[in-house]
């Protein structure tokens, strides 16, 4: 019950990450912060691997890249702009070619605040910022969707309001990792 954005691609270097922690939702920049560097690390005790460096916060406004990368891994709260779509990370990378060529490059996260309210402690009409961070750092650790019959597993697809349990990585989302 795992996939991956494209087989073989991986990170070859650890890069830093920055955050804009600001937001409309209530969420303290601490908090913020110190939870996606947590999510971070859920995926990096899974492999035994330093993947995607140290953070930090910014106050800049930070746009995700949908044409080119910027050599800069960013997350931050904004509007998608795409009906029903939570969050969104961006990855890019080299995803073809012979597998030693292939490799992840950057990552860029948008947390929908303007369709969705957020909660830090999994408020039943909002969504779980750390349920939902932790799945997508696992898109920015190269993970995909893992078909609907995965259901259990932090990739899986879908979730709703006041969903905790993709806090935890599951079996799947382990075994994927390694």
């Amino acid at each position: 019950c795992f996939a991956f954005l494209a087989k073989g691609a991986k990170w070859k270097n650890v890069e830093p990450w920055e955050v804009n922690p600001s937001n409309t939702e209530g969420l303290s920049d601490a908090f913020v912060f110190t939870n996606l560097g947590a999510d971070i690390q859920k995926w990096e005790d899974a492999s035994s691997t330093n993947i995607l460096g140290d953070g930090s916060t910014t106050t800049e406004t930070l746009v995700a890249d949908t044409s080119s990368p910027d050599n800069k891994n960013e997350a931050y709260f904004g509007d998608i702009g795409s009906p029903g779509a939570i969050a969104v990370t961006i990855v890019w990378g080299i995803f073809g070619g012979p597998p030693s060529q292939r490799k992840l490059v950057e990552w860029d996260q948008v947390y929908d605040q303007v369709d969705f309210d957020w909660s830090a402690t999994g408020e039943t009409d909002k969504m779980d910022f750390e349920n939902v961070a932790t799945h997508e750092i696992g898109h920015s650790v190269g993970m995909g969707h893992p078909d609907d019959s995965c259901a259990e597993e932090t990739m899986y697809r879908f979730t709703t309001f006041g969903e905790t349990k993709k806090r935890t990585l599951n079996s799947g989302d382990i075994l994927g990792i390694k």
